[in-house]
């Protein structure tokens, strides 16, 4: 496996691009493919990237609070812009969304007992903003600070009622992110 660091266009080769092998990867021992929780991965790099203007680091949040309704917030990522398509986009995209009540999201009109609380929705009132396939892992950003890792929606993205789904950075993610790292070797 290897990451592509630096870039806006996946298709480009461009001088700012830094390709790395994955040394490592630490799947949360309590993921399971069957259920959309704890869906979160740390890659361990074989070599430090090169930290410039094109490459830099979203550091972990300060604190462990939720992210209330209603908080604006933007996702990036390289996924599918156009349902009827189906194709992933070759430049990096970044969209505004905005948090949606994590009890709204559970009801039955929206994703159910999916939701827990290691996770937020983020989507559009209209339906026209939301991440989507090819975006997982990519940063959900709120009021500057890394919240969340997109992780799942529906097939049919932008669908107000289906919004985008986050692992939350809680204080046991963190922890846990925080107990790798000082394991790795650097």
């Amino acid at each position: 496996m290897k990451v592509t660091l630096g870039a806006h266009s996946i298709k480009i080769q461009e001088k700012t691009q830094q390709k790395i092998n994955v040394k490592k990867s630490y799947l949360h021992p309590f993921f399971d493919n069957k259920t959309p929780a704890n869906d979160i991965m740390l890659l361990e790099l074989e070599s430090a990237a090169k930290l410039n203007r094109f490459v830099s680091v979203h550091k972990l949040p300060k604190s462990y609070e939720d992210v209330k309704a209603k908080t604006n917030c933007s996702v990036s990522g390289w996924g599918i812009t156009d349902n009827t398509k189906r194709k992933s986009s070759d430049v990096l995209r970044e969209v505004n969304v905005t948090i949606i009540d994590r009890r709204i999201c559970k009801g039955s009109k929206y994703w159910g007992l999916l939701i827990t609380m290691d996770m937020l929705c983020a989507g559009d009132a209209d339906g026209k903003k939301d991440s989507c396939e090819g975006d997982s892992g990519g940063p959900l950003i709120c009021k500057g600070e890394l919240k969340g890792i997109a992780s799942f929606g529906d097939k049919n993205c932008g669908d107000p009622q289906k919004p985008g789904v986050y692992t939350r950075l809680s204080e046991d993610y963190i922890l846990w992110i925080r107990n790798i790292t000082k394991q790795a070797e650097y």
